[in-house]
């Protein structure tokens, strides 16, 4: 979608439609209209279309009462309109590549978890926790989420660590990863992720073990956890039932989305960790202050 005023090109959008492959193109451009406008954006003068709907006419008097005003709804067939047209067409073909291109680039990831984890599934929604704490104190849970291998910016999470005091990296995942799944199937509270990821080893994964099988969700969400190797030479990862650790080359594209993730959660919380941190010795320094 292209954005034209007083005719300068002032932006564009590029928006993935989801439905049936038969449906006819009238159909599409009307539907997509009504809910776009609908949704409270401003309604333009004039709406360019590549084709127009059976009934445009009743269309176009909805986008004038959304507007408050008339509204030309038209095919652009020559000059400029038709040139601005043609521009969104190969945008669009060329979006429409793009994430095809995307999505085989994650399925192929996706595919690659599944037969290095043995996961029962190809995952979608990938979450990944780490803990953030300097001392024991202030420590917070990070959690990040991802979406066919993207940032999934809704489902971050900050969890500020109740119950466990001191240094207890254990109790605290199993805290976090509690408090995460609690409510998971509730409306608005995330979902079940298909793929859980804790920083850490064995010990960690097994107090993520024990969070899903108070939450009820031993069956429903796979775990793996990610550790360094002390002496720095590469990583390893741990699957619940499996005694060994699973080591992969450095270059394997699932070690390297989980990588991705576990780094994620450990920038997010550390981050939120270091602000909290200031605040307080900021206080504090306020608090010294005489008078």
């Amino acid at each position: 979608m292209l954005r034209v005023r007083a005719g300068v090109l002032r932006g564009q959008e590029t928006l993935e439609l989801a439905g049936p492959g038969d449906v006819p193109d009238g159909e599409i451009v009307a539907a997509f209209l009504r809910d776009y406008y609908g949704a409270g954006r401003p309604v333009p003068p004039e709406v360019l279309v590549p084709v127009l709907p059976e009934e445009a006419d009743v269309l176009a008097e909805g986008l004038r009462e959304m507007a408050g005003r008339k509204v030309r709804l038209a095919r652009a067939l020559r000059g400029r309109r038709r040139r601005l047209a043609e521009m969104a067409t190969r945008n669009a073909r060329e979006a429409l590549a793009a994430a095809g291109a995307e999505r085989a680039a994650w399925t192929a990831v996706a595919d690659r978890l599944v037969a290095v984890l043995g996961l029962r599934r190809r995952p979608r929604l990938v979450e990944g926790v780490d803990i953030a704490t300097t001392g024991g104190e202030g420590a917070v849970a990070g959690l990040v989420a991802f979406r066919d291998g993207h940032p999934f910016r809704d489902g971050y999470r900050i969890y500020g660590i109740r119950t466990v005091a001191g240094m207890d990296d254990f109790a605290m995942i199993r805290e976090a990863v509690e408090r995460r799944l609690a409510r998971a199937g509730e409306p608005g509270r995330g979902g079940w992720p298909d793929l859980l990821l804790v920083d850490g080893g064995r010990g960690q994964l097994g107090m993520a073990e024990a969070a899903l099988a108070a939450a009820g969700a031993a069956g429903r969400v796979e775990l793996v956890a990610l550790a360094k190797d002390r002496d720095g030479g590469g990583e390893r990862l741990y699957r619940p039932g499996r005694p060994e650790p699973i080591r992969l080359d450095r270059a394997d594209p699932a070690l390297l989305f989980l990588q991705r993730v576990r780094d994620e959660a450990h920038g997010f919380g550390n981050r939120f960790h270091g602000r909290r941190r200031d605040r307080g010795r900021l206080a504090s320094s306020l608090r010294d202050v005489p008078g």
